[in-house]
């Protein structure tokens, strides 16, 4: 009964996480009766799978409005609010700015009526301006500010990572910035002061004091961030380079503390309390060492699982532990998938927005795996003479558990994180006994022993960094090997579908017979590609990086990236965040062109990631200069300034990954399958703006135009040289601003579709609303990428016409709404 009513439990929450928009709450109150009616009808047939579903959505969907009530009102959307609260994280120091979570508790009325839903959760960034240096704050403190604010958003692309439905899992349905820091207001909270935190941000406060405490005994800053994400799960200081190589060589799980360092800790205690206990004798009427050793094993992972912050994983992670060690200290033998299936309905009970998670699903997905094929197995002692050594027994099994681990995820890894990574297996084969079991006990040993010895912790932590100076050589050489990641395309329901027979048909007992088919289940996912466009018609998808372009234009068999967003502070860029997903979720793997219009940030910020990660043909730029300057200054962190303002110290200029780069100049051609490719600006008289590479493809039905940044004077220069005709596509000039898109202009192109490149409630208010109505004037229907997400248009011969618009085909209840 139990396993049926659970199953359908999960499918119950599931399903309401799939639901585009949240039905009306009075629903709910249709659906708890019926409920009841199926727990009083004990004669009907699948009676407690009914039930179970039917709970399982009520209970997601109360939660769901819970969360929803929580959102921002419109009329708070980007206004001066004093607030005041406690800081509720560990703050993210940054190179010009703190980045920290806030818990609202008091807003001051100025002038709407509107009021926040109070207490209020938000992440807000706080900037050092006027080179003043960075504010400081602590966790658990009482502040004061007045802040702006705007509702949860992140970008919105095929492949992308989903900002969006982490801040609502997160309970964050807001984020924003500090302007300025207020006094404190006496008698709004309660007793508690500046340097007194309430004791649900006592946590979060001792955690940043011991953080503070460890950080100077570490001996180097290349593994602190390491160090600390182990200890206390703070991750912010891990670079971008470690969480890359991590990725592509599936140990990012290492440095997350969750299910696989709960247990490992638990396993450490519980061991060692069984070998002394063995050592001890035990006084009649003592407890017995196995119901001892798993409450201390308990205990200590609950003391683990504090000082990484009760995180959700962390949180999961408990529950799980506590349902196997129950059946311990109940004696009661649980059977390995009842307690699964038991420790996965607590845990939706306790967070039905778990689902939301890649973590949940790994978690619970690896462990169920693991049951399945010890379904029917038995342990059989290997006698070979060759296997007589139990270090070589246990490691073949350790590297086979690995590779089947590998196999049974597969079809998640594709979904949650577009990628495979193959040379995982060896990678984890090595690194989980030496991060788990070494490194992380002597991590935490050594954040003990420095309240006592700072010697001994100083000695501690340098072993501990010593060892994961050899982790990072080893994943080094694991990233390096041929074939080390898989990168599919985005897959299909049923292709998935038929992953997971093939994968329960292949990890089947070997007493199955027929078990080979499943080779053939999974053919699907191996080998199914998307759908690309036809002979003479190409697809120009316009995606969300915020205020910035990035361009995708697909022919047949050529891939051409026009700009590539921006790269904000701390390594973060659109290029590897953005674009690459974007292509790896296409099955594209090459990009024949590298575009960038010009020079400034938004548009070229992007370039380097990809020149760094993805195979370039050529690369077409009006500031081949910057190429050839900034990519050996990213590598070698040489700078020389002459050399920066010289317009020709290298040519023919070469990026330092070997691709060719050209200068744009008007005139320029090239076809491909059918498509022409024409650069109509700039000529030599072209600066800044100005000098952006204006494109125009030409397809038999139809014709896009792509001006970069280009303001009034090059599109006088275009008209004044009849170089401009009627466009099916625009993406419109200098992202809607008043310096561009002149009434001429418009006239001269008549767009059927104006793509307007602009981020969310961007500080420059892009695009303007006159400049809106100009197109509007002209028939021409305005997208802007902020509000709708990626669009990909297809310009073929039956015209042109959107194919995607992904935040209206992909957005579910929580995401914002275009």
């Amino acid at each position: 009964m139990l396993p049926r009513t659970g199953i359908a439990f999960f499918l119950g929450i599931l399903s309401v996480q799939q639901l585009p928009e949240l039905p009306s709450v009075a629903w709910l109150w249709a659906v708890l009766p019926l409920a009841a009616v199926l727990n009083w009808c004990r004669r009907l047939p699948g009676r407690f799978i009914l039930l179970g579903f039917t709970v399982g959505v009520s209970w997601s969907w109360g939660f769901a409005h819970l969360r929803l009530a929580q959102s921002l009102p419109p009329e708070l959307i980007s206004r001066n609010l004093d607030v005041q609260g406690y800081i509720a994280s560990i703050p993210d120091i940054r190179e010009d700015s703190v980045r920290f979570e806030f818990e609202i508790v008091d807003q001051a009325q100025q002038g709407s009526r509107a009021r926040l839903p109070l207490p209020f959760k938000v992440r807000l960034n706080w900037y050092a301006r006027g080179g003043k240096p960075l504010p400081v704050v602590g966790a658990g403190e009482l502040r004061r500010f007045t802040i702006r604010l705007k509702p949860a958003n992140g970008f919105f692309n095929p492949g992308g990572f989903d900002y969006e439905a982490w801040l609502f899992g997160q309970g964050i349905r807001a984020t924003g910035y500090v302007r300025a820091e207020l006094a404190i207001e006496e008698g709004v909270t309660g007793k508690e002061t500046l340097f007194e935190p309430p004791l649900r941000h006592q946590l979060d406060y001792w955690r940043q004091r011991l953080l503070e405490h460890i950080y100077p005994l570490t001996p180097s800053t290349h593994n602190r961030g390491v160090i600390a994400g182990l200890a206390l799960g703070y991750r912010a200081d891990i670079t971008q380079e470690q969480w890359r190589l991590l990725l592509e060589t599936g140990t990012n799980h290492l440095v997350a503390i969750s299910g696989l360092h709960i247990g490992l800790i638990a396993g450490l205690f519980y061991a060692a309390v069984i070998r002394l206990g063995v050592l001890l004798p035990l006084t009649p009427g003592a407890w017995p060492r196995q119901r001892i050793a798993a409450l201390a094993a308990y205990v200590a992972a609950v003391v683990y699982a504090m000082l990484a912050g009760l995180a959700l994983p962390t949180q999961r992670a408990l529950i799980m532990l506590g349902v196997g060690l129950t059946g311990i200290l109940a004696y009661r033998q649980l059977r390995p998938g009842y307690a699964l299936l038991l420790a996965l309905v607590l845990v939706l009970l306790f967070d039905p927005f778990a689902v939301l998670n890649p973590g949940f699903w790994l978690s619970f997905g690896a462990v169920a795996v693991l049951i399945y094929m010890a379904v029917g197995r038995r342990v059989v002692r290997q006698h070979n003479p060759r296997m007589n050594s139990a270090i070589l027994r246990r490691g073949w099994l350790w590297g086979k558990l690995q590779w089947l681990l590998l196999l049974g995820i597969l079809p998640l890894s594709v979904i949650w994180f577009g990628r495979v990574a193959v040379g995982g297996v060896a990678a984890n084969l090595v690194a989980i006994p030496l991060v788990g079991m070494i490194v992380v006990p002597l991590v935490l040993l050594a954040a003990v022993v420095s309240l006592l010895s700072r010697v001994l912790a100083e000695w501690l932590f340098s072993a501990a960094d010593w060892l994961l100076e050899v982790f990072w050589r080893w994943l080094e050489l694991v990233s390096d090997l041929p074939f080390n990641l898989w990168l599919p395309p985005e897959p299909s329901w049923w292709a998935l579908i038929c992953a997971f027979v093939g994968l329960a048909l292949l990890l089947a007992p070997r007493g199955l017979p027929g078990r080979w088919v499943g080779v053939l289940w999974l053919l699907p996912l191996l080998l199914a590609k998307p759908p690309v466009p036809g002979a003479g018609e190409f697809w120009l998808t316009a995606l969300d990086v915020g205020q910035g372009t990035a361009v995708v234009v697909r022919t047949q068999r050529h891939t051409l990236v026009y700009d590539a967003g921006p790269r904000f502070s701390g390594g973060f860029n659109t290029g590897e965040a953005v674009v690459l997903p974007f292509l790896y979720s296409l099955g594209i793997s090459r990009i024949d062109r590298l575009l960038i219009s010009h020079g400034d940030n938004d548009h070229i910020g992007g370039a380097w990631a990809l020149l760094e990660q993805i195979p370039v043909g050529t690369v077409l730029t009006s500031v081949p200069e910057r190429f050839a300057f900034e990519s050996a200054l990213s590598r070698d962190g040489r700078a020389d300034h002459e050399l920066l303002h010289d317009r020709h110290f290298r040519h023919p200029w070469r990026s330092y990954t070997g691709a060719p780069v050209d200068r744009c100049r008007t005139g320029q051609q090239w076809s491909w399958d059918g498509i022409r490719f024409e650069i109509l600006h700039p000529d030599a008289s072209g600066e800044g703006n100005n000098a952006s590479c204006v494109l125009q493809i030409t397809a038999p039905g139809g014709r896009a135009l792509l001006p970069g940044d280009i303001e009034e004077q090059a599109e006088q220069s275009l008209l004044r040289d009849r170089k401009l005709a009627p466009v099916a596509l625009l993406v419109v000039p200098h992202h809607g601003s008043r310096t561009s898109s002149t009434a001429a202009f418009i006239d001269a192109l008549r767009p059927a579709h104006a793509i307007v490149p602009a981020g969310y409630l961007n500080r420059y208010g892009f695009p303007k609303p006159d400049v809106v109505a100009r197109y509007q004037q002209h028939n021409a229907r305005v997208w802007v990428t902020g509000d709708e997400g990626a669009m990909m248009f297809e310009v073929g011969n039956e015209g042109t016409y959107p194919r995607m618009l992904y935040r209206r085909e992909a957005g579910k209840y929580w995401h914002r709404k275009p």
